[in-house]
Formats: structure tokens, C-alpha cells, sequence
């Protein structure tokens, strides 16, 4: 597992799909959806030399109130981006005659 040890700001979760060549950022948030961004962005530029001829996705699950108008263009800003209250499924399809994806925690 790899682990950023800094201080800077960083996701909590990472999923990457070498078959899709995607890359998930993954950050649980109560409200403060910008600071999320940050995080994501942050962990991204971390990466980035090891994600050259990845897409890159962004994943925010928000437990608190933020109004849809700021969800709304922050979607226009990031293209990748899906922000969802409480509960996000997805579903990350992986040919069963692989074992190329990866998880791993960023705290």
C-alpha cells in the first residue's frame, strides 16, 4: 500500500484500474465540498508522474447540506467530478481474468 506521509491536504481513498487506465480520487466530506476539491487536487499532483495516460475521476460523498448550485459548478470546473449526499454507487467493471485494480487509503 502506499502511503503519503506528509502534512499536505490528501484523499482518503484511491482506486485505480490499470485495465480502463482510470484512476478513482475518493474523499468522504460533511460539507465543505471546496476543501474536498482541494484534497483531491492535492493527492492528484502527488501522483501525477505515476497516472501519466490515466483518466483521472473524482468521487465526493458529502454527509451535510450544500446546496445544488455549488455541486452544480463545481461539475462544470471539474468534468470528472460526481458528487453525491451520503451515498455513492458506482460500479468499477473489471474483467474476472485480471487482478489489476488497486485500493489503497491516502491518510
Amino acid at each position: 500500500m502506499y502511503s503519503i506521509k506528509d502534512s499536505s491536504p490528501k484523499c482518503d481513498y484511491l482506486v485505480l484500474n490499470d485495465d480502463k487506465r482510470a484512476v478513482y480520487f475518493i474523499e468522504l466530506k460533511g460539507t465543505d465540498i471546496n476543501h474536498a476539491i482541494e484534497q483531491i487536487e492535492k493527492t492528484s499532483e502527488k501522483l501525477k508522474k505515476y497516472l501519466n495516460n490515466y483518466v483521472i475521476n473524482m468521487r465526493i460523498i458529502y454527509s451535510g447540506q450544500v446546496p445544488n448550485s455549488k455541486i452544480i459548478d463545481l461539475r462544470k470546473k471539474h468534468k470528472n467530478l460526481n458528487a453525491k449526499y451520503r451515498k455513492l454507487e458506482e460500479y468499477i467493471i473489471i474483467p474476472t481474468n485480471t487482478s489489476s485494480m488497486f485500493f489503497a487509503a491516502c491518510l
